[in-house]
């Protein structure tokens, strides 16, 4: 997900294992927790849409359309509306 800066929205944890996901989700701009709250839903969906992209690595040549992220999101806010 960082090599391409897919955006991710992280809920409660399922398992031991998903734990050490919540603390790297709080300092990667791209990630947000919500845990439970599912109230912080739909304004944790516009600050992730409003955060810039670049790819880094300079020898990548996306072949596919890389804002299917944005179509899946703009799919549940209109689910959600």
């Amino acid at each position: 997900m960082e090599l391409f800066e897919k955006k991710a929205i992280l809920i409660k944890p399922i398992g031991e294992q998903e734990k050490g996901n919540v603390g790297y989700a709080l300092k990667e701009s791209n990630f947000k927790y919500l845990g439970n709250d599912w109230s912080k839903l739909n304004e944790t969906v516009q600050e992730l849409l409003n955060i810039p992209t670049s790819i880094k690595n300079e020898n990548y040549l996306p072949r596919r359309d890389f804002n299917e992220s944005k179509k899946i999101v703009d799919k549940i806010i209109s689910l959600l509306s």
